[in-house]
């Protein structure tokens, strides 16, 4: 995550405090002032972007009890640990149409999912000598969890977009339901949330 901090002072103290409403661990933290121009940039093309349902990875506690939990990606739990929200999700396949720009068009991802994604560097020129070259992934989207505190943490709706002021959005903000919005609903959020683990009781008709 890299912010311009460019003009954001009010005055000579230039303190930064950073707030969230989530539990968030900080293991490193830079700031620079070098202005130097980059050299030479490249945006790489995509070239595969798979949407799929992988399973959990298992977790790794520190034995401290310091650090975060990490996790063993090779390794998969046998079996889930919580359910999917409730509502609609992308559908699974090739979802590179979606990630071609940054606007209201999201992969929607249930719990368990993996999006795999393949750019090609076939027209990226060899380094020159004492040059090095620095790769960053461009991501645009939003995080919901399903705990209690969470705004709408039971279901995936409502759907965020660029232009909402707050979540869960009021009357004030309206959801874009344009024609291109509407058939991106119609084709690409057509995934029902199935249940990864029964119910403990059976349901009362």
């Amino acid at each position: 995550m890299r912010v311009d901090l460019t003009g954001k002072f009010l005055s000579k103290d230039h303190r930064v405090r950073i707030v969230t409403n989530l539990c968030v661990y900080w293991d490193q933290a830079f700031f620079t002032f070098d202005d130097r121009p980059v050299k030479a940039s490249a945006e790489l093309p995509l070239v595969r972007a798979d949407l799929h349902y992988r399973g959990f990875s298992t977790p790794l506690s520190d034995p401290s009890h310091v650090r975060p939990d990490s996790f063993k990606y090779a390794s998969l739990l046998p079996e889930a640990p919580w359910n999917p929200m409730a509502g609609r999700y992308t559908r699974y396949g090739d979802v590179g149409r979606l990630l071609e720009s940054d606007d209201d068009r999201l992969v929607v991802m249930a719990t368990g999912d993996e999006l795999t994604v393949q750019f090609s560097g076939r027209a990226i020129a060899p380094l020159k000598p004492g040059w090095k070259r620095t790769l960053f992934l461009y991501t645009a989207g939003y995080a919901k969890d399903g705990e209690p505190n969470t705004a709408a943490s039971k279901t995936v709706a409502p759907l965020p977009f660029r232009r909402m002021s707050s979540y869960p959005y009021g009357p004030r903000d309206r959801y874009p339901m344009s024609p291109a919005q509407r058939l991106y609903l119609d084709r690409d959020e057509t995934r029902p949330a199935h249940l990864l683990i029964p119910p403990l009781a059976p349901s009362i008709e």
